[in-house]
Parts: structure tokens; C-alpha cells; sequence
């Protein structure tokens, strides 16, 4: 259901008048220590992340990124091989868990939102990825907190919803998957991203739906 979605606003933005969708993104990754830890019990739990970049506020570099913590479903592993790559797949026991934007200090919140992630895929043992999906659906119930100046967190909270995307980095001699399995505990850098669709964008894509939905009344 959610690529359906996916392809139907893909297709409004491409058939509106030609316009094309603009976004606005955020980069994060950590800084100083871990960005994610793996318990025994397949917890991934993350910490030490921040905005690194943004495409249009960078008031907002130096903000920390927090993700609460997600539990690997480990019954829930498939693996395909396609190309002589292998790809293992989880789930998650949960598949919810908050996010926030805060300030430097991490003493004021300005954003507070909901994700909700797809699956764990890990490409050959060592390319993990969380969501990586990119649907525009993943970060729900945004809102903005204390009045944020930094139009990114504006956007954000405007548009109510965003895609996200996490990549954690392997030691190369380091299977995850096996770590997993083993009931192993790991650590190491994390990456991600959000990009959000701009508020005239999501009107526009709106006009266009009303379009269609007028034709075919017709």
C-alpha cells in the first residue's frame, strides 16, 4: 500500500504542469563515540547524532538527532540472493519508536515526532540499512515545539509527515547478520537522512489528486 502511495504522488508531481517535487533535507550522523549499539537481545539503540547538514538552514548544524530504541525480530529473518549478493531481511517487534530534534544541549526539544520504520536489510553481511525506503511516509505526528526559528524544523512540522533513511557502518571482518544470529552485541558510526516535502509542494500535489478526482466524477 505504501508504494502505491509512493507512485500515485510520484505521478501528480510529474503531471501537474511538469512540476517536480522539491524537498528539503537533513543529514545526520554521530559525532565522538558510537552511533548505535546492538545488545544481546538484538536491541539497536542510538546516540551521539547530529545534524550535519541541511539544504536550507544551517542554524540547525549541531542539533541532536534522537531515535528510541528498535528490537530486531529475529524469527521474522528471510534472505534472498539476487546477483550473487545475498539480502537478509527483519522485521522489528515493535516498529515504532520516537524521534526528536533538539538543541545542542539537548536541553530543548524542538521537534517531536513518531517513526516508523520497515525492515533491517543487511546487503552481503556488512551494507546494513534501516528503511531505506525513502516513502515519505516514515516520520508521522510532527510538530514543532518552543517556537523552533530554523525554517528545516518549520518545513518539517508543515508537512506532517517525512522519509527517512538510516545506514549503519560494519567492520568489514564483522558479519551482522551472524551478529544477530549469535545473539552478539556490536557498535559503530551511524548515517542518516529526512527529506520532507515542501508545503507548496504537498498543495500542489493536493491540487492535482482534486484534478483527477474531477475526471473521473466526469
Amino acid at each position: 500500500m505504501k508504494r502505491v502511495v509512493v507512485g500515485l504522488f510520484a505521478l501528480l508531481a510529474l503531471g501537474v504542469g511538469g512540476a517536480q517535487a522539491s524537498l528539503v533535507t537533513m543529514d545526520f550522523a554521530n559525532a565522538g563515540g558510537d552511533g548505535y549499539q546492538l545488545s544481546s537481545g538484538g536491541v539497536l539503540s542510538f546516540d551521539n547524532l547530529l545534524v550535519t547538514s541541511s539544504s536550507n538552514a544551517n542554524d540547525i548544524l549541531g542539533y541532536v538527532v534522537t531515535i528510541g530504541d528498535l528490537t530486531i525480530n529475529t524469527a521474522s529473518r528471510t534472505e534472498i540472493n539476487v546477483m550473487g549478493m545475498s539480502i537478509v531481511t527483519y522485521g522489528f517487534a515493535v516498529d515504532t519508536a520516537a524521534f526528536g530534534v533538539w538543541d545542542a544541549t539537548q536541553t530543548t526539544q524542538y521537534i517531536a515526532g513518531t517513526l516508523t520504520v520497515g525492515n533491517l536489510v543487511i546487503v552481503n553481511g556488512t551494507g546494513v540499512n534501516l528503511d531505506a525506503d525513502s516513502d515519505l511516509s516514515d516520520i508521522t505526528g510532527i510538530t514543532a515545539m518552543n517556537n523552533p526559528t530554523a525554517q528545516t524544523l518549520l518545513d518539517m512540522a508543515a508537512a506532517g509527515h517525512a522519509a527517512f533513511s538510516l545506514m549503519l557502518t560494519i567492520d568489514p571482518l564483522v558479519n551482522f547478520d551472524g551478529l544477530i544470529q549469535s545473539s552478539g552485541t556490536g557498535d559503530g558510526p551511524t548515517a542518516g537522512s529526512i527529506a520532507v516535502p515542501e508545503p507548496a509542494t504537498i498543495a500542489l500535489l493536493g491540487f492535482g489528486l482534486a484534478t483527477i478526482l474531477a475526471r473521473r466524477r466526469r
